[in-house]
């Protein structure tokens, strides 16, 4: 009865990752004055290659998290001279802060804005390495 139980546990643990497993991330430029931004993004297994947005224009990628919620993404972002690089998606911070599984995100030159976050509407947070 016991081992029971404990494969119902996993079961519905697992669950969220088998249905509708597909995770969408858009990434838009919003740099002041209009400037361009060069994005790259990876994950541990796929590189999505380089992407030149021009204002306000998105990258947009979708992924399936694997079922251990260790799913990570990381971005590097270029603009007039600057470097930074933030994790876009970090399955244990972002499964349940994107909605319907829509991770929408708005980077100036101050930080990564994660747009419609439950309940907050807009979260920033600071660049990865500062």
């Amino acid at each position: 009865m016991k081992s029971v139980i404990l494969i119902l546990s996993v079961l519905v643990f697992l669950a969220p990752h088998w249905v509708d497993a597909r995770t969408h991330v858009k990434i838009t430029n919003y740099l002041y004055g209009n400037l361009e931004l060069r994005v790259h993004c990876r994950s541990k297994d796929n590189d999505l290659g380089n992407h030149l947005l021009r204002a306000e224009q998105s990258f947009d990628f979708s992924f399936s998290p694997n079922i251990w919620g260790t799913t990570l993404f990381y971005c590097s972002f270029k603009w007039d001279g600057s470097y930074k690089w933030f994790v876009i998606y970090d399955d244990g911070r972002d499964e349940y802060n994107c909605n319907d599984a829509t991770c929408i995100w708005q980077i100036t030159q101050d930080r990564p804005c994660q747009v419609n976050a439950p309940g907050n509407g807009l979260l920033c947070y600071p660049w990865d390495g500062e």
